[in-house]
């Protein structure tokens, strides 16, 4: 009996790892495919000046990958807090987010060409991070 008392921490150790691993799946190449899509779309809003649009859109990918790693949390608030750690810079992309929110709600929220740009930017380095680009 106390021979085999090695194999419970190596059969622990076993088991959560595999937890682990089926917890938090990476993307598949369909997810990957739809993302790279998305993505573009956005970078055209940007070029074609539709600011607003790309902001909305480039939120909505970020919110899409966190679903798609299974990020708990029944908001974007709630699964952004949580991938936060793996973000990196999260409050610039925090502030992005703040920014979509004062675009769909403040009926006079304007965005210029350069806020729009950093929105976007702090998105994209969100969307690398999270291995989704």
């Amino acid at each position: 009996m106390t021979t085999t008392w090695w194999l419970l921490p190596i059969l622990l150790f076993a088991w959560l790892l595999l937890w682990w691993v089926t917890r938090t799946k990476g993307l598949s190449e369909q997810e990957r495919s739809i993302i790279l899509r998305k993505w573009k779309e956005v970078e055209a809003l940007m070029e074609e000046k539709k600011y607003r649009y790309a902001v909305l859109e480039a939120d909505k990918t970020l919110d899409f990958v966190m679903r798609r790693m299974h990020i708990a949390g029944e908001t974007f608030a709630k699964r952004f807090k949580k991938a936060e750690s793996s973000i990196g810079r999260s409050e610039e992309v925090w502030a992005a987010h703040k920014m979509r929110n004062q675009l769909v709600h403040d009926i006079d929220f304007e965005i210029n060409s350069g806020r729009a740009a950093n929105a976007i930017d702090s998105f994209h380095r969100a969307l690398k991070k999270l291995n989704a680009l």
